[in-house]
C-alpha cells in the first residue's frame, strides 16, 4: 500500500519518510498522473488557487474510482472533501467541518501568499481561517470585543486574501474607533499567537493518512470531455500531439479513420449483437457489417437512413451513393465514445500500428524548428495568433473541400468540428506551406522522401519588410 501527501505551506516542515511520499501543493494534472493502485491512501491538503489551475473535483472522482481512498483537511483538501463528501471523499479536522456544515462558505478562507518551497513556503499573508480564531481567543482575552473582532473579520473578508496581515487588522481595528494603544496591542497578540487551524488539520491527516487501510473503490465518475482530454494528455501526450498533427496533415487519415471506426463497429455487433462470423480483415465488408450493427441496436430501421442527414453528409454525395454508403458515412462522420467525445483512445490503438507512426512521431519536432525559423525571420509571426477564418480557408484549400462542408471534412478526420481542427492548423500552417515533406505526408504508408540528414528542412522565407499577416494570407 502506497501514501500519498501533497502539502506545502500548511505543514512545511514535513518531509518524505518510509511511509508516506510528500508532494508539493497540488495543481490540475497532478492527480490523472499520479500512478496509484487499489487499496492506495492520497492525502490533500494545500494546492494552488491562482498560480496554477487548481485541482479540478473530477481528477479526486478518477483517483477513488482507479482504488485510491483521498482524504482531505486544511486548506484546499478540506475544500474538496466538503464537496465531496457524498462521493466517498474522507474529511479530516475542524476546517473541513465547518466547510461541510456551511459554517465557512469562501474558498479563499484557507487561501495565503507564500513564498517556494526551497524558501520553506514562508508566509507573505495571513489566512482568515487562522484570524478568525486569533480573534476568537483574543476577545476571550479582553483584547477586543466580539462586535470589534467580527467587524475586523468582515473587513478582512472584503480584501484580496494576499493583502491579509496584522498589520491589517490595527488599521482595520483603529478604523473601526479602538484606540491606537489598544489596536497594536491586539496586532501583537495576532502576530504572535501560536494559534493555527491548518497546520493543526493538517498533523491531524498526516496522522490519520499513516493509519489508513485499504479503502473501497469508489463508483468511476461520468466521463467528461475535459476528464477525458485530461486523461488523455497526461498519458499520452507525445502521441496525441503526434495524431493531431496527423488528422490535420495526413492526405489517407480520413481512409485510415474510417477504417478503425467501421471495423470497431463491426467487432463491437460480433460481440454485443452475438452476430458471429469473423470481421472482415480488410475494407471490404466492414461499411455492410457496421451498418448492421446499427439496426441492431436500433439506431435506424433495417432499410432507413438515419437523420438528420444533412449534418453528416452533402447533397453530392447523396446523389451518388447508395444506401450503405450514406449511412456508414453517417456513422463514421458522428461516431462519439461518449456524447460529445470523440474516438481519440480508439485512433491512438490504430495509430500505433500504422506504417507512417515512427514517422509521425517526429513531425512535433519538425513543426517546431520551422516555427522557430519562421520567428527568428519576422519576430511577429505567432501561430497562437492567426486568425481563425484564415486557418479555416487554409484547411478548405489543403483538404479539398467547399468551406461549407468544412464541418464534415473535420468529422471525416476524427475531429468534432472543424474549429476544433483550426487549433493544431495554426501550429503546423507554416510548416505544411514550406515544407515539401509535408506537402503528401501519408500516416498508412511509410513516407520515403523525408531527409535523412537530421538538419531542419531549408523553406523559403519571406523578404525582410513584409508583414507576417499578408505574408502568411498567401501561405508563405
Amino acid at each position: 500500500m502506497n501514501r500519498y501527501l501533497f502539502v506545502g505551506p500548511s505543514l512545511p516542515d514535513i518531509r518524505s519518510c518510509d511511509d508516506i511520499t510528500v508532494r508539493p501543493p497540488v495543481a490540475a494534472g497532478d492527480l490523472i498522473e499520479l500512478d496509484v493502485e487499489v487499496g492506495d491512501a492520497v492525502g490533500i491538503i494545500d494546492g494552488y488557487f491562482h498560480q496554477a489551475q487548481a485541482v479540478p473535483h473530477k481528477e479526486i472522482l478518477d483517483l477513488m474510482a482507479r482504488g485510491a481512498t483521498v482524504f482531505g483537511a486544511a486548506s484546499i483538501g478540506a475544500l474538496r472533501a466538503a464537496e465531496l463528501a457524498d462521493h466517498g471523499m474522507v474529511g479530516v479536522g475542524g476546517i473541513f467541518e465547518d466547510y461541510r456544515d456551511r459554517v465557512l462558505w469562501a474558498d479563499d478562507e484557507v487561501a495565503l501568499m507564500h513564498g517556494t518551497a526551497e524558501d520553506g513556503y514562508r508566509p507573505l499573508s495571513e489566512p482568515l481561517v487562522n484570524t478568525r480564531a486569533k480573534l476568537v481567543e483574543a476577545s476571550r482575552q479582553g483584547l477586543c470585543d466580539p462586535e470589534t473582532a467580527d467587524r475586523i473579520v468582515g473587513e478582512l473578508g472584503a480584501m484580496p486574501y494576499r493583502d491579509r496581515s496584522w498589520r491589517q487588522v490595527v488599521t482595520v481595528a483603529v478604523a473601526s474607533g479602538v484606540d491606537d494603544a489598544a489596536a497594536w496591542r491586539l496586532g501583537r497578540f495576532l502576530a504572535t499567537s501560536t494559534i493555527d487551524r491548518k497546520r493543526d488539520d493538517a498533523r491531524s491527516l498526516v496522522g490519520v493518512l499513516r493509519r489508513a487501510g485499504p479503502g473501497l473503490r469508489s463508483a468511476a465518475p461520468t466521463r467528461t470531455l475535459y476528464l477525458y482530454g485530461w486523461q488523455l494528455a497526461a498519458n499520452h501526450s507525445e502521441e496525441l500531439a503526434a495524431l493531431r498533427m496527423c488528422q490535420v496533415l495526413a492526405t489517407d487519415f480520413p481512409s485510415v479513420y474510417g477504417h478503425a471506426v467501421l471495423r470497431w463497429l463491426a467487432e463491437d455487433c460480433r460481440t454485443r449483437c452475438r452476430s458471429g462470423g469473423t470481421v472482415p480483415g480488410n475494407g471490404s465488408g466492414l461499411p455492410e457489417a457496421a451498418v448492421r450493427h446499427g439496426a441492431h441496436v436500433g439506431w435506424y430501421g433495417p432499410d432507413e437512413l438515419p437523420g438528420p442527414l444533412g449534418t453528416w453528409v452533402t447533397e453530392h454525395e447523396l446523389a451518388g451513393a447508395d444506401r450503405v454508403e450514406i449511412v456508414a458515412r453517417v456513422l463514421v462522420r458522428s461516431f462519439r465514445v461518449e456524447p460529445g467525445i470523440t474516438a481519440d483512445e480508439l485512433m491512438l490503438a490504430a495509430f500505433r500500428k500504422l506504417p507512417g507512426y515512427a514517422q509521425a512521431l517526429g513531425l512535433a519536432d519538425r513543426v517546431s524548428a520551422i516555427n522557430e525559423l519562421g520567428r527568428r525571420h519576422r519576430p511577429d509571426f505567432d501561430p497562437d495568433e492567426m486568425a481563425e477564418d484564415q486557418v479555416l480557408r487554409w484547411l478548405a484549400e489543403r483538404w479539398e473541400v467547399a468551406p461549407a462542408a468544412l464541418d464534415i471534412a473535420a468529422n471525416d478526420r476524427g475531429f468534432p468540428s472543424a474549429q476544433a481542427a483550426a487549433v493544431t492548423a495554426r501550429t503546423v500552417f507554416l510548416a505544411a506551406s514550406c515544407d515539401s515533406f509535408l506537402a503528401d505526408f501519408r500516416i498508412g504508408t511509410e513516407n520515403a522522401h523525408q531527409s535523412s540528414t537530421g538538419r531542419s528542412p531549408e523553406i523559403a522565407m519571406p523578404p525582410e519588410g513584409v508583414s507576417a499577416d499578408a505574408e502568411l494570407s498567401r501561405g508563405i
